[in-house]
């Protein structure tokens, strides 16, 4: 505690806390489930990538659509309550998911892909707003490395215990987990403070401003996130699976070596953007994401576990760089809103959402032609579009 205490330079908030109380106990969730749930559907599709991706990729389109109808409704269900709810709607899904299997998909992964639509409604818009206000100006990038270094340590951990529950039991016990654990994060929701946000905006006006020119920088780079995430988190897991012959503790086991082999850096880089202020952060996006993307590039030749490994470290490490300094511009320009924070924390999850939902189609019509690994230039691509955030961070005078 003395170490967190020389680090940071502000002492935290209440509801910064409550935040991430709640985030580490859906970490745990996140390290037990994370890779799995794409090789589960993938299992479930009869091995078609196709259908995976089709999945995520019409969950993200039907958010993106419904996202500001959401925000609205929240105006008077209110943030907490949401955040609640939201941890049910979480629990909910794995409940549903448990009871999947190839006898019934045709009928539960509709009302999957519906749950997880209200889920996200319900739980990111605010919890990127009380992110926002709770976090601390000057302590904002140290503070996104302390949740991503927690993130990392048992994401580094979790997937070995999860790849050995699978491989003897199935899937039903660590779908078991996720349902107690999203039960369990929302204790963390219990006193986290009120905020008082209100969005002004109706439907047609929220699809006016993001199209809108002041907002295209920001846009582009937002879309570009979400159609990188699409790949690093669905496609990349299962390339990973079909390379290591099925295994799902050998994918577990590489997946916990190169996250902690990539750790300790994730708190030297917060401390550094924090110290270096506005300049350094725009500076590490641009170097971290052409690196990064350049680890894309490479995957594409990836042939054996110890390549996994190598060019995974690389990429994490890079991922440090691009993602920290990414995150914390966003989080600056989001704080920077004031009265319009939760207006522009859904233009984000509209323009993050677009983009997974094209990349899907993208990903899906590569696929038919393609050998699978092809897909990573689509995230070497995006990685460098993710570095217009720099202008919209330049345009809102932060």
């Amino acid at each position: 505690m003395n170490f967190l205490k020389g680090y940071f330079d502000e002492k935290f908030k209440e509801g910064f806390l409550s935040l991430y109380g709640a985030q580490a106990v859906l970490m745990i969730a996140s390290g037990f489930l994370g890779i799995f749930v794409p090789l589960f559907l993938f299992d479930l599709f009869d091995g078609d990538v196709r259908w995976v991706v089709f999945f995520f990729g019409i969950t993200s389109f039907l958010y993106a659509l419904t996202v500001s109808f959401g925000a609205m409704f929240l105006n008077k269900f209110g943030f907490r309550n949401a955040l609640r709810v939201s941890l049910l709607l979480g629990a909910l899904w794995y409940v549903i998911i448990y009871f999947v299997d190839k006898g019934n998909y045709f009928y539960l992964t509709p009302v999957l892909v519906i749950v997880l639509v209200l889920f996200r409604i319900f739980h990111w818009v605010p919890y990127h707003t009380d992110f926002a206000k709770f976090s601390n100006d000057g302590d904002r990038a140290k503070q996104l490395s302390f949740f991503d270094i927690t993130r990392n340590l048992l994401a580094g951990l979790l997937p070995i215990l999860s790849g050995f529950i699978i491989l003897k039991y199935g899937f039903d016990v660590v779908f078991a987990i996720g349902v107690v654990l999203y039960l369990l994060a929302g204790l963390f929701f219990l006193k986290i403070p009120k905020t008082k946000e209100r969005f002004d905006w109706g439907y047609r006006e929220s699809w006016q401003e993001l199209l809108s020119v002041k907002n295209r920088s920001g846009f582009f780079a937002f879309m570009a996130d979400g159609a990188e995430a699409m790949v690093g988190l669905v496609v990349w897991p299962i390339f990973m699976f079909q390379l290591l012959g099925g295994n799902y503790f050998e994918v577990g086991y590489v997946s916990a070596l190169i996250i902690l082999g990539t750790m300790v850096l994730q708190f030297i880089l917060g401390g550094k953007l924090d110290r270096g202020g506005n300049r350094e952060k725009k500076r590490a996006l641009k170097m971290g994401t052409l690196l990064y993307s350049l680890g894309w590039v490479i995957k594409i030749f990836v042939l054996t576990a110890f390549h996994i490994f190598v060019v995974g470290v690389y990429h994490n490490v890079m991922k440090i760089f691009a993602r920290t300094s990414f995150d914390t511009m966003f989080y600056d320009i989001v704080a920077s809103k004031r009265h319009y924070v939760d207006e522009f924390t859904v233009l984000h999850e509209m323009a993050v959402h677009l983009g997974k939902a094209l990349s899907g189609v993208i990903i899906i019509i590569m696929a038919s032609f393609l050998p699978l690994q092809w897909v990573f230039l689509l995230g070497a691509l995006a990685s460098v579009i993710m570095t217009l955030l720099r202008k919209d961070y330049s345009y809102n005078q932060i």
